[in-house]
């Protein structure tokens, strides 16, 4: 009897909250408004489909990306950003901008247009509901003439990996490889781009000539390799990674990775400068820093040979693009080696040399915590190492930090007003994804 009365009693009480809820607005109230309001919202776009990018929808949410100074030492260099469709509607209307360059007060300089059924005509060999909607750019590289280098990917394709384009500053389609790139490219002074790429390969046994087995159930494996192309899209060599690390004495990396059918899961590329080289014992200017997701490693490699130099692994979980810093450290996006309590997510400085990590953000409690990217993740430093962005991809937010303390200087709010591709509905206020920022430090081809 006790336990009906108790049963009752807490039916009694759920139902008062949930009047509550409703009549004073509290807790859960706005959480519900919200994800009915986006319901409704994402029930009324064309085909029910939304572009990848697409996080959230935010009822009070700026119409345009809102950018914010939070400490003086933030810096004054224009920032690229990567976009994709539907963002920017207002700048670009009949696809949404592909990436566009803001000042440090949110205020758009400049902008790229692409047309998304010129970006996917002659694709082939991809499974899946491809439209406009299914590519997104990732990694890009802006060249002195105002002409952009960017990698893209699918959404709800096989494979995911898809190719990289190269437009002008108007956007215009200069060439196209459907050829399998993904994630972040890297460019040389020459031009020359640095990109990986993905084979799908039937029947590998084994990591190398080891006797480690990748076990793949499907019996598909990823072939990640770095592709090396001219500054017109000619490819001019390739670098396979997986034998190359097995050579180099690190087959035990596979033994314990969680899908045999992606052993490596290559994200990232970055050259080393001249002067950087001179601070790691053995090291030359074009050396190859690469970022291993399934293996939670980073490494330096021979840009000939792939031979590892050096090599940092179990200090990070599925890391993203490691960068550079002057002094021969390494700045990364930990995805999911940072304080749980924090946001599981965190920026990390690795030593190459001794093998060491240090957390650089967050570092305790404040307004831009949690931190929390289970994938992707970027970090470009500027040119005196000092500083950072780092966009922390699904959270729609980009942060400028300082490398020595951590603290926050400035932050981007990526979010955009979706209204002319909805159709009355309720909430058009939407946060898309950071695949990427960049500093800008000529805009000479604006004149």
């Amino acid at each position: 009897m006790e336990r009906v009365l108790l049963a009752l009693a807490l039916c009694a009480l759920s139902f008062a909250y949930g009047a509550a809820t409703i009549q004073l607005e509290i807790f859960p109230y706005r959480l519900l408004k919200e994800a009915k309001l986006g319901w409704e919202a994402w029930a009324s776009v064309e085909q029910g489909r939304m572009p990848v990018a697409f996080e959230a929808f935010e009822e009070d949410a700026a119409p345009v990306p809102q950018a914010r100074r939070l400490a003086p030492k933030a810096g004054a260099e224009h920032i690229l950003v990567s976009g994709g469709p539907y963002q920017l509607l207002e700048r670009c209307p009949s696809f949404g901008c592909l990436a566009w360059i803001t000042d440090r007060a949110g205020r758009v300089v400049h902008a790229w247009e692409v047309d998304l059924d010129q970006l996917r005509d002659g694709l082939t060999g991809v499974s899946g509901n491809v439209n406009r909607l299914s590519l997104y750019p990732v990694g890009m590289a802006l060249g002195a003439d105002g002409s952009l280098v960017v990698t893209f990917q699918g959404r709800d394709t096989y494979p995911i990996e898809i190719g990289m384009v190269k437009v002008d500053r108007a956007g215009h389609i200069l060439w196209k490889r459907f050829d399998r790139s993904h994630h972040w490219p890297a460019l040389d002074a020459a031009g020359r781009i640095y990109a990986p790429f993905t084979d799908h390969v039937r029947d590998v046994k084994h990591a190398g000539d080891s006797g480690v087995g990748l076990n793949c159930r499907t019996g598909v494996t990823n072939r990640d390799a770095i592709r090396v192309l001219s500054a017109e899209g000619e490819p001019l060599r390739e670098i396979a990674l997986l034998d190359a690390f097995v050579r180099s004495g690190y087959g035990g990396l596979f033994y314990a990775v969680r899908d045999g059918c992606d052993p490596m899961h290559l994200n990232s590329v970055a050259l080393l400068p001249a002067a950087t080289a001179k601070a790691i014992p053995g090291a030359a200017a074009g050396d190859l820093l690469v970022s291993l997701r399934e293996t939670n490693a980073i490494a330096l490699i021979d840009p000939s040979s792939g031979a590892v130099k050096y090599l940092v692994a179990g200090r990070t979980a599925a890391q993203h693009s490691p960068q550079f810093l002057p002094d021969g450290s390494v700045l990364a996006f930990d995805n999911m080696g940072g304080n749980r309590e924090l946001g599981g997510s965190r920026v990390v400085r690795l030593d190459l040399v001794k093998g060491t990590a240090t957390t650089v953000f967050p570092r305790g409690a404040g307004p831009l915590v949690p931190v929390k990217s289970t994938t992707a993740g970027h970090i470009n430093v500027a040119e005196g190492g000092e500083r950072a962005l780092v966009s922390i991809t699904h959270q729609g937010r980009i942060v400028e930090i300082d490398v020595e303390s951590g603290e926050p200087l400035w932050v981007y709010e990526n979010t955009h007003d979706i209204g002319p591709i909805l159709k009355d509905a309720p909430v058009t206020r939407a946060r898309f994804a950071t695949y990427g920022a960049y500093y800008v430090h000529n805009l000479e081809f604006l004149k």
